[in-house]
């Protein structure tokens, strides 16, 4: 296989594209047929969808150019992780071709897309029901590298340039590490603040739905669609953004590139150190307790109907799932609430969290593995926002991305803050 950059960016971003089309110097139509080139050429070798209905696309874009919608993402084309229910489309899960059906309703963060005036233009695809075994997808900035997971073909699409947003999830490191592999924006918003009505379990207890982007304009954009009452910034935001830097209890299982990447971020933040390590570790082991907990139940029918159609590992995982106790699982949950009003109390002395966004660039394709998750599922046990930006490049030449945590319910200001920090060389 070839390893030639296909990384790009749209001709717009979403809130370009917005603004042009209200002055009407762009048409629904236009945008979408160019997104769809741009898939005919990319999409045979990044292999990031799933499911494409180009027709259907173009109807709605013809609606919206004969003014039946004016809402906040009008005419703005999106692709959608195949975990979360399209109507009309095939829903597959990343899995054997036995667990496939088509979706007959909308999940409710899809209506909402709808009712903004966004295209669902394509199903993206996703490691096996959203855990490890990876899509055949790859990495646009070099295809013989891993894109991350497990919303492989969310920050892939994105990363290409076929369309401007997507949507993923994220239980562990689902977002923000596939975002950090493929050079663009990803964000995790605090836990539970966007519906989940309509997307395939995972680990109910941490399950998110999040989006990839080129720019943070647009991550606020589609914070406004999909969580419109906390999108607005508080009155109590003050500069200067003050900053923590928390190594984790993991940092050396950073490569060194990265960790000069934070270390040099954190310098120029003039960051404060956080030392939280005893804490997070326990909340991590929580967090990998839990979801295997949650996850056998999620994927109990699948498993006893259809095991040996499932992977090796997420069979592994259920079958630990199934053996945690009711004490067990109650007893994690009592220290992960306590830990997390630990944690928003850190929130007084500082405003944003730096970290790894991952341990390293992406890794080789023929892994078959997504990466580590390790700089992430702390974060998401949290149930904090967590937004991971583009950061600059590898000495091989892949992406390398910074993790941005802030505190919960308190996802504009992190967004905000983040775009300050940016002005900041």
């Amino acid at each position: 296989m070839s390893n030639r950059n296909q990384a790009g960016k749209p001709q717009h971003t979403a809130t370009e594209m917005v603004q042009l089309m209200r002055q009407g110097q762009l048409t629904a139509t236009d945008t979408l047929k160019t997104c769809f080139q741009v898939v005919r050429t990319k999409e045979p070798l990044v292999k990031a969808l799933s499911a494409i209905d180009e027709a259907q696309a173009l109807a709605c874009a013809a609606a919206i150019d004969a003014g039946d919608h004016c809402g906040a993402l009008i005419g703005v084309p999106v692709a959608v992780k195949d975990v979360i229910h399209v109507a009309g489309f095939p829903i597959g899960y990343g899995a054997h071709k036995i667990f496939q059906a088509t979706s007959s309703e909308d999940a409710a963060c899809i209506a909402l897309l709808r009712q903004a005036g966004g295209i669902i233009a394509a199903k993206a695809t996703t490691a096996e029901f959203a855990y490890s075994s990876p899509a055949t997808t790859v990495n646009p900035h070099n295809l013989q590298h891993s894109p991350g997971g497990s919303s492989s073909g969310s920050a892939a699409a994105v990363a290409a340039g076929m369309f401007p947003i997507a949507i993923g999830t994220q239980t562990g490191g689902s977002m923000i590490r596939p975002a950090a592999f493929c050079g663009v924006y990803g964000f995790k918003p605090t836990f539970n603040i966007v519906a989940r009505d309509g997307v395939k379990a995972f680990a109910e207890s941490f399950d998110t739905v999040g989006w990839f982007a080129h720019s943070l304009a647009d991550i606020q954009l589609l914070l406004q669609v999909l969580a419109p009452t906390h999108a607005e910034l508080p009155e109590t935001i003050r500069p200067p953004v003050r900053v923590g830097i928390c190594k984790t209890p993991y940092w050396s299982q950073a490569d060194f590139e990265t960790q000069s990447l934070v270390m040099k971020k954190a310098q120029a933040y003039n960051a404060i150190a956080i030392d939280m390590s005893e804490q997070l570790d326990r909340a991590s082991q929580d967090h990998h307790l839990l979801m295997a907990a949650e996850m056998s139940r999620s994927l109990l029918a699948q498993y006893k109907q259809h095991g040996s159609h499932l992977s090796a590992g997420l069979v592994a995982l259920i079958k630990r799932g199934l053996t945690i106790t009711g004490m067990e699982e109650r007893a994690a949950h009592n220290r992960l609430a306590r830990f997390r009003e630990d944690f928003d109390t850190l929130f007084e002395n500082i405003d944003v969290l730096i970290a790894p966004a991952a341990a390293g660039p992406a890794p080789s394709a023929s892994h078959h593995k997504t990466g580590s998750s390790i700089f992430n599922r702390l974060w998401s046990a949290t149930h904090a926002p967590c937004l991971s930006a583009p950061m600059g490049y590898s000495t091989n030449g892949l992406p390398l991305g910074l993790q941005f945590i802030g505190r919960r319910y308190e996802d504009a200001a992190l967004i905000d803050r983040v775009a300050k920090l940016q002005e900041i060389i």
